[in-house]
Parts: structure tokens; sequence; C-alpha cells
């Protein structure tokens, strides 16, 4: 199985901006839009294993820089959609 290591980690740094984001809408709609939106800015990290994939993972967030870019690009995308939503309906 392929993973990308950074959708993982994107979905927990949206996770986090949640609670920082109490009046955006955080639908299945609009988060999968701020998800495609911060993956798209970031370098794909691809492992084929679960060993490869906790090397990867630790990596990653020992990296400083990493991290800061991660919380950008999710924030961006964040700002983004909650000023261009594409769902239908009420908010999360």
């Amino acid at each position: 199985m392929i993973v990308n290591v950074n959708e993982q980690i994107v979905d927990n740094v949206l996770k986090d901006k949640k609670v920082i984001y109490p009046d955006v809408c955080f639908c299945d709609t609009c988060t999968d839009d701020m998800k495609a939106l911060a993956l798209n800015k970031l370098h794909p990290k691809y492992v084929s294993t679960t060993k490869g994939e906790l090397f990867s993972r630790t990596a990653n967030i020992m990296q400083q820089q990493n991290k800061t870019d991660t919380d950008i690009a999710v924030i961006q995308a964040i700002e983004y959609v909650s000023q261009h939503p594409r769902h239908k309906g009420g908010w999360n």
C-alpha cells in the first residue's frame, strides 16, 4: 500500500486548526477542499510500508521547516475556502 504521509499530517493539522477557527465551515466538502489546496502546496512524501511510514512521519515531525510549511499551507487553505465555500447547506 502506498501512502502520502503528508496527507495524514494535513488531516491532523486541520483537526487542530478547527478550534482556532470556530466560525469557519468544516463540512466534508470544505474540509476536502482545504485538504486538497494544502496538499497541492506541499511536496508529497510517499512510503510503501508501515515501517517507512513511521520513519517518514517521525522525520517530518522533527523538521521544523516542514511543520512551518504545513501550517502555512493549511492556514492559507482554510482562509481561502472560508471565503469561497462550495458546500451545500449548513455548517459543521
